[in-house]
């Protein structure tokens, strides 16, 4: 779906045109670029969630800001596309991710567009054959942002309020299609196998479905 726009204004919105570029990190707050990142003296979530980052090849991780004293909250990860022919590597990375389930949103900036992806929702890269590149929203560039549409507004990852966007938690939440969902409804199944055929006792057939999770099913 792309976007139907009002006009831009402020810096709110301005870091998804800039993301590839050497200023974006300068003026949004909570935009961490991966390269040349230095680990000393951050939070060790924060440096977990870069490593993770960097071995996903992302340019930047956008993080909600911490509270209470907790550590800031990674909301999505951002990439940069030379050319925009990388589609199917990228469907399979965004499988990668939403398996993993670490980051509700990816933003993807190609020549000319921005591009959304969910990773807390239905797996929207998934056919019966190879995954799919498929955006739940694609933003033009040099065309206008919607005042309804939060996903696009730094401020609102920033201070958590895109979350208590009703309109933006439909879209791009949903505790029943998410990974880590099906993740449960598969060990329980397999749970009730093991111990219907009673080919081994409760307590090894626990001990096995713990060992077999890993956060990055499917790949």
């Amino acid at each position: 779906m792309v976007c139907e726009m009002n006009e831009l204004s402020g810096k709110g919105n301005l870091w998804l045109f800039e993301i590839g570029s050497d200023s974006e990190a300068d003026f949004v707050d909570g935009l961490v670029r991966v390269e040349g990142y230095s680990p000393k003296d951050r939070p060790p979530e924060e440096v977990a969630t870069m490593d993770r980052a960097s071995t996903y090849g992302a340019h930047a991780v956008f993080f909600e800001a911490g509270r209470h004293g907790r550590a800031s909250v990674p909301q999505a990860f951002v990439f940069a596309s030379k050319d925009g022919s990388d589609d199917s590597e990228f469907a399979k990375l965004h499988k990668r991710l939403w398996s993993w389930g670490g980051v509700p949103l990816l933003y993807r900036k190609t020549p000319g567009q921005i591009q959304l992806f969910r990773c807390a929702h239905k797996p929207d890269f998934a056919t019966t054959g190879e995954p799919v590149c498929r955006p739940v929203r694609t933003l033009e560039i040099g065309a206008k942002i919607a005042s309804e549409e939060a996903w696009w507004d730094a401020e609102r990852i920033r201070n958590g309020t895109l979350w208590d966007d009703p309109k933006a938690c439909k879209l791009m939440l949903s505790a029943r299609k998410s990974a880590h969902r099906n993740l449960v409804e598969a060990i329980e199944g397999l749970y009730t196998e093991l111990t219907t055929e009673r080919l081994l006792t409760e307590r090894l057939c626990r001990r096995l479905l713990i060992l077999s999770y890993s956060p990055e099913i499917g790949q």
